[in-house]
């Protein structure tokens, strides 16, 4: 039986209280607790994220989660309105054992979830979702590689009605992220292997097309295997229509024929009509 008790401890100067051993949900090898954040005139509901750092590897990913999200913070609101915003973080031991504590904004449903609670107008929706998360990627490509792109990597707002439009989603879990303008970069590990595209495989290098192609595969798991954990890609099964192009476009198997992610947003939002690698010559090409 779980234990109902608040607590209240301190982590980076805030004072959270929260029921210790009441997890809303798990990412980049930690806990999520729902926290309450006491300021001077209201009480905000932040995510307590607790990283237990009991060998190398967790230790270097939890370090480089909280290094990550403190270079986004250094830029202004609006240029990182689409990435999940750190209040706080502190390596606390307990028991003998070392835990990395990051205080994030508390996001709602990620959107895979978000996508399969929807019944009507899908296409519609999948367009608002894959110009959320495109949002989401050229803000975090302005200084990095993330290198784990996928639909359960995107939150969207806590307060999100689902009759309405997508409001907005915020990109998380920077584990395996790189902050880098130089490009191609060496490492060890990818976030999920069967996003990962056939360069990395060969050469353990990655670049941002990495990141362009996991989200071809993460369109087309919205396609065509939107409620399945385990799939396969068959590009064969893609159509015409613009999400599909997206797809195919994104997998491209030589990481110069994929879109920048400036190509892939202007696309999406209707600026431009086809991609460098499409053998059609009609309509404004989406520059990179």
């Amino acid at each position: 039986m779980k234990n109902r008790m608040f607590v209240k401890e301190k982590y980076d100067g805030i004072e959270l209280k929260f029921i210790r051993d009441d997890d809303i949900g798990s990412g980049g090898y930690g806990r999520i607790l729902h926290a309450y954040w006491e300021r001077e005139n209201e009480a905000e509901c932040v995510a307590l994220k607790d990283i237990l750092m009991y060998s190398d590897e967790r230790i270097k990913f939890a370090l480089n989660e909280v290094n990550v999200l403190n270079e986004v913070m250094e830029f202004p609101d609006e240029q990182r309105d689409h990435i999940i915003t750190m209040h706080g973080s502190e390596e606390k031991t307990i028991g003998g054992n070392r835990h990395m504590y990051i205080i994030l904004e508390l996001g709602g449903i990620d959107l895979e979830v978000y996508y399969n609670k929807m019944r009507r107008n899908k296409d519609l929706v999948l367009l608002n979702i894959l110009k959320c998360a495109a949002r989401g990627l050229q803000q975090f490509h302005e200084i990095g590689i993330h290198l784990d792109i996928k639909a359960k990597n995107f939150v969207i707002p806590l307060d999100q009605d689902l009759n309405s439009p997508l409001k907005s989603c915020k990109l998380i879990d920077f584990s395996f992220s790189i902050i880098t303008q130089q490009e191609p970069v060496e490492i060890e590990l990818y976030g999920t292997n069967k996003y990962a595209p056939p360069e990395f495989i060969n050469t353990k290098l990655a670049t941002r097309k990495n990141d362009i192609f996991a989200f071809g595969v993460m369109t087309y798991k919205f396609l065509k295997a939107p409620n399945a954990d385990n799939f396969s890609v068959n590009k064969r099964l893609l159509g015409n229509s613009r999400i599909d192009r997206v797809a195919k476009v994104c997998m491209e198997k030589e990481a110069d024929n994929r879109p920048s992610v400036k190509a892939l947003n202007d696309f999406l939002n209707g600026n431009c009509d086809r991609f460098i690698s499409e053998q059609n010559e009609y309509g404004k090409l989406c520059e990179n």
